[in-house]
C-alpha cells in the first residue's frame, strides 16, 4: 500500500506550478486525487482546483477574485501559507488574505452573523478522520466482485440494499431507502447484470442525473461489450439507441419519463423487447418526487405507473424497484398504491439522517441586507458551493452580480439550461473546473459530486422534504459540510406562494364533471373504465363567447385527475398522447363520483381538505423550524417526516453537539416475506433434514465452498476471522443472488423477525464452538430454513457435552461426498 500524500508533498507541487510546468503538475495532482480518498483526496482536489485557476488566471479566462477566493479555500483547507513571485494580492481583498514575512496567508475574516464553528468545520479545520468507519466485515459476494472490482461494500446498509434487491421475486415491487451518497447507484448495476441476457430501464428524473449515472455504470461495471450502457435525451443520437434495443444489445437504458411516454419510436422499442420478456427491471430513481413534488409537476414521471402496467400485461414477471434515500409514510402510502401488483410490494427501508451537515440559518432584515450578505457568504464560505435560488430569473440575476463584482468563473444551472449545456455544465463540475454553481432545483437530484462543502439557500424551500434533499448535494465524501439558509420574512411568504395551488372544491368538482360529461370521452364496457380525453374546457366557465382549450387548462384537468389517483378515488390503467393532449384510461374505485349529488360534493370537499392540509402541514413545519431554529434541533423536523430514522443531527443553531455517528446500529424494517427458494439441488443431499453437517477432513475450503455455493445456497456466514484472513475466496462462481455476511452482521440481523434476508438454506463456515453455539441458537428459531454446517472437524461442544455431528439434527457428511452428489445433482438437472 503506497504511503498518503502528505500536506508538505501538496504544497510543494502548487508551489511549483506558480514558478513553472503548471500543466505537469496538475497531470500529478489529478493522478493522486484518483489514487486517494477521504480528506486526502479533498486536499488534493482543493489544490487541484487552485492551480487550474492560476493556469486560467495567466490566460485571462479567470478574474483576480476567482483566483484569490480558490488560494483562500486551500490555504484554510490545508493550515497553510504559500509563496507566489510577482504577484500582487488584490489591495481591496475581503477573503482574508494577507501577507506574512514574504508568504501569503489567510485569515477566516467571519461575519459575527454566521456559526464560525460550523464553517471552520467544513473547512476542515481540526478534522481526524476516523479509520474505522464500521464495526462490521462487509465482504460482496464473487459476483458483484468480478462485475465491479468491489470486494466490500461501503457500509452494511448498502450490502442490505443490494442484497435485498437481488433477491426481489420476479414480478415484484420494491421500495428501497438507503442513505445519500451511501452507494444506491450499486443496486441498479448490480440488477442489471443479474441475468444473462437482460435490459434495465432507469427512469431518471433529470439530464444531470442521468448523465451522471451513465459515466458512473461504465467507469464502474467490468464488461467485455464496449457498448451497452446508453442514456436517451434531447439531443443525443437516438438512432444509436433504438438499434441497441432492438438488437438486445443494450443491458442498462437511462431515460426521461418524457422520453418513454411521449416518444413514439422509444416507446415502440421497449413494448417490443418487453413482449419477449427481453426488459427485466424498471428502476424509478428518486421515487420520492413522483408524490411529493405535487401533481402539476412532471405529469410523465407521476404516469410511469399506467406505463408499468401495460408492460405487465405481456410480461408478468416484470421487478420494479423504487429508489430514494428517505421517504415520508404518505409517500410509502401513495406509492405502494400506484406500483404494487396482488400486494407484491416490499420494503427494504434502511432510512439514515446524513451525519455530514452543519446546519446554520441566517435572517435578513431586509432585502437589501440579504443582497449584501449573500454575496459576502458566497466569497467566504468553503467550496466548492452551490447556490440554490428559487428560480432561473433570481439564478440570471445573481449570476450577474457576482460578475459586476469581478467573478469571471461562475456558472447556472436552471430548468432554462439546454439538455447540450446541463452535460457540459456537470462535467465541468464534476472535474473542478469552477467552484461556483447557482442553481434552482433542476440541479443536483443525484449528482455525485462528492466534495461539496457548502451548500446555500437563498429561498426558502416549501417544505422540509425539499430541504433535506438539497443539502443532501454536500458532504457526500463522508466529511463535515456547512448548510446554510439565508432569507427575509419577505421569502417565507413567497413559499407559501410557491407551494401547490389547490383547487376549490367547485372547480375540482366542475373539471371533473366537464371532462366526464365531454363527447370526447368514452365509456369503456362499464362505468367504472373511462377513457378521458383532458382537452376540455371547464364548464363552470359563463362567457358567452367560445373558450379554446389552453395548455393551461389541459394542464388543470391532469391535476383533478392525478389528485383523485393521489387519493384513492381512481386508478390510471394507460396514458396516451394525442396532440399534446393527455388522454387518461381510468378505473373509479369510488363510484360516487361518476354521478353529481350531495355526496359527491362532500367527497371533493374531502380531497381537497386533505390535500390542502398536506401542503400547508409541511410548509408550517418547515416555517416553524427556520422561526425555532434556536431553541429546537432541526433534526426534530427530519425525524417527524421519515419516520424510521433515528435523531441524528451533527450541529445546527439550537447546539454544537456532534454524535457518534458509528453508535448507530442497522436499522431495517422487518419484512416477513416473501421467503428465498431452496434450490432443488440443496434439496437432494439435505435427506429431508433441516440440518447438515460438512467436514473437510483437510480438504481445501475454496473448493468446497464453490461446490456449495453452486448448488444454490442462499447465504454464506463467515467468522470475522475467516474473513480478515482469507477473503476475498477465489470463487468464480454461478450463484449470483448469494448473500455473505460476517457472523456479527448475521446475528444482529437475525434480531429482527426478518425472513425476507434470512431464510432458504444458509451454511456457516464453523471454527470453533463459540460460533457453532451462536449460529446453532439463531437458526432453531427460523424453523423453515435450511442449514448446512461447514468445518475443519467434529468440534466438541463443552456446555451440551457432544460433538457437532451428535447436535445438528441431518446427516454428517465428508466434503469429497458432498462434491460427488453435487456434481450428480447438477447432471441429473440438465439431462
Amino acid at each position: 500500500m503506497k504511503n498518503a500524500v502528505t500536506d508538505r508533498e501538496i504544497n510543494n507541487l502548487v508551489e511549483k506550478s506558480f514558478l513553472s510546468n503548471t500543466e505537469d503538475v496538475i497531470q500529478d495532482l489529478n493522478e493522486k486525487m484518483i489514487s486517494s480518498s477521504g480528506i486526502t483526496q479533498f486536499k488534493i482536489a482543493s489544490a487541484y482546483r487552485l492551480v487550474l485557476n492560476w493556469m486560467k488566471y495567466k490566460n485571462n479566462q479567470v478574474s483576480k477574485n476567482d483566483f484569490e477566493c480558490s488560494l483562500r479555500n486551500y490555504l484554510l483547507v490545508l493550515n497553510t501559507d504559500i509563496e507566489i513571485r510577482d504577484y500582487q494580492l488584490s489591495d481591496e481583498n475581503t477573503y482574508g488574505l494577507r501577507y506574512n514575512y514574504g508568504k501569503i496567508i489567510a485569515k477566516y475574516a467571519l461575519p459575527d452573523y454566521v456559526n464560525s464553528t460550523f464553517v471552520k468545520s467544513a473547512f476542515l479545520n481540526g478534522y481526524v478522520q476516523s479509520n474505522n468507519k464500521s464495526r462490521y466485515l462487509i465482504p460482496t459476494s464473487p459476483f458483484v466482485e468480478q462485475l465491479t472490482g468491489y470486494s466490500q461494500y461501503k457500509s452494511v446498509e448498502q450490502q442490505i440494499a443490494v442484497q435485498g434487491a437481488f433477491n426481489v421475486p420476479n414480478g415484484y415491487t420494491a421500495l428501497i431507502s438507503m442513505l445519500t451518497g451511501g452507494g444506491k447507484s450499486l443496486i441498479t448495476q448490480t440488477v442489471s447484470y443479474q441475468f444473462e441476457e437482460s435490459l434495465t430501464i432507469i427512469i431518471v428524473p433529470t439530464i444531470s442525473l442521468m448523465i451522471d449515472q451513465e459515466r458512473s455504470a461504465k467507469a464502474t461495471i467490468n464488461s467485455d461489450v464496449d457498448n451497452e450502457i446508453y442514456s436517451y435525451y434531447s439531443g443525443c443520437d437516438e438512432k444509436i439507441v433504438l438499434e441497441a434495443i432492438q438488437s438486445r444489445r443494450a443491458r442498462m437504458l437511462f431515460i426521461s419519463p418524457e422520453a418513454l411516454i411521449k416518444n413514439k419510436r422509444i416507446q415502440s422499442a421497449v413494448t417490443e423487447i418487453n413482449d419477449c420478456g427481453y426488459l427485466r427491471n424498471l428502476v424509478i430513481d428518486e421515487a420520492h418526487i413522483v408524490v411529493e413534488w405535487g401533481s402539476l409537476f412532471r405529469v410523465d414521471f407521476q404516469c410511469m405507473d399506467a406505463f408499468r402496467k401495460k408492460l405487465m400485461l405481456t410480461n408478468p414477471d416484470l421487478r420494479t424497484f423504487l429508489l430514494s434515500a428517505t421517504y415520508s409514510d404518505d409517500t410509502v402510502k401513495q406509492l405502494k398504491m400506484f406500483y404494487s401488483t396482488d400486494n407484491k410490494f416490499i420494503e427494504i427501508r434502511l432510512d439514515k439522517l446524513r451525519k455530514e451537515p452543519r446546519f446554520n440559518v441566517i435572517k435578513a432584515s431586509t432585502y437589501t441586507d440579504k443582497q449584501s450578505k449573500s454575496l459576502e457568504l458566497i466569497d467566504l464560505l468553503p467550496r466548492p458551493i452551490i447556490v440554490y435560488v428559487k428560480s432561473p430569473s433570481d439564478a440570471e440575476n445573481l449570476n450577474q452580480k457576482l460578475v459586476d463584482v469581478g467573478y469571471k468563473n461562475v456558472r447556472t444551472f436552471t430548468g432554462k439550461t439546454s439538455s447540450n449545456e446541463r452535460e457540459l455544465l456537470i462535467n465541468q463540475w464534476v472535474n473542478n473546473e469552477f467552484e461556483v454553481m447557482i442553481a434552482t432545483c433542476a440541479f443536483g437530484v443525484g449528482v455525485d459530486k462528492k466534495d461539496v462543502r457548502t451548500v446555500l439557500h437563498l429561498y426558502v424551500p416549501e417544505n422540509p422534504n425539499k430541504y433535506y434533499q438539497e443539502c443532501g448535494r454536500g458532504g457526500r465524501d463522508g466529511l463535515p459540510c456547512l448548510s446554510v439558509i439565508l432569507y427575509t420574512e419577505d421569502d417565507v411568504n413567497s413559499a407559501f406562494q410557491f407551494t401547490q395551488k389547490v383547487l376549490t372544491t367547485e372547480k375540482l368538482e366542475g373539471r371533473w364533471f366537464s371532462m366526464l360529461d365531454s363527447f370526447k370521452t368514452e365509456r369503456i364496457v362499464s362505468n367504472d373504465t373511462i377513457r378521458i380525453n383532458t382537452s376540455v374546457a371547464p364548464s363552470y366557465r359563463t362567457d358567452d363567447f367560445y373558450i379554446e382549450v389552453s395548455d393551461a387548462n389541459i394542464g388543470w384537468n391532469v391535476y383533478v385527475i392525478l389528485l383523485l389517483r393521489r387519493r384513492g378515488l381512481i386508478t390510471i390503467e394507460q396514458v396516451e398522447i394525442d396532440d399534446s393532449s393527455y388522454i387518461f384510461t381510468v378505473h373509479v374505485i369510488k363510484k360516487e363520483i361518476t354521478f353529481k349529488s350531495e355526496e359527491t360534493t362532500k367527497i371533493f370537499e374531502e380531497v381537497r381538505e386533505e390535500e390542502y392540509k398536506r401542503i400547508t402541514d409541511d410548509f408550517f413545519m418547515m416555517k416553524n423550524a427556520l422561526k425555532n431554529v434556536h431553541k429546537h434541533c432541526l433534526a426534530d423536523m427530519f425525524t417527524k417526516i421519515y419516520s424510521y430514522t433515528e435523531e441524528y443531527c451533527a450541529g445546527c443553531d439550537a447546539h454544537e453537539n456532534v454524535h457518534d455517528d458509528e453508535s448507530i446500529s442497522i436499522n431495517i424494517k422487518n419484512l416477513s416475506e416473501p421467503k428465498s427458494k431452496i434450490s432443488s439441488n440443496v434439496l437432494n443431499i439435505m435427506e429431508s433434514s433441516g440440518e447438515l453437517l460438512i467436514l473437510l477432513k483437510g480438504r481445501n475450503i475454496s473448493d468446497v465452498l464453490k461446490t456449495i455455493i453452486d448448488s444454490g445456497i442462499n447465504m454464506l456466514v463467515l467468522s470475522n476471522e475467516f474473513i480478515k484472513k482469507h477473503y476475498p475466496i477465489e470463487i468464480n462462481c454461478n450463484n449470483k443472488n448469494l448473500f455473505i455476511m460476517s457472523l456479527d452482521e448475521f446475528l444482529e440481523l437475525c434480531s429482527f423477525n426478518n425472513t425476507y434476508f434470512v431464510s432458504g438454506c444458509i451454511a456457516f463456515f464453523i471454527e470453533n464452538h463459540s460460533q457453532f453455539n451462536c449460529a446453532h441458537e439463531a437458526m432453531a428459531r427460523k424453523k423453515e430454513t435450511k442449514c448446512i454446517y461447514i468445518s475443519d472437524e467434529d468440534i466438541y461442544i463443552k456446555y451440551r457435552k457432544k460433538n457437532m455431528s451428535e447436535i445438528v439434527n441431518g446427516p454428517c457428511k465428508f466434503s469429497y461426498v458432498i462434491i460427488e452428489e453435487m456434481n450428480k445433482s447438477v447432471k441429473k438437472d440438465k439431462n
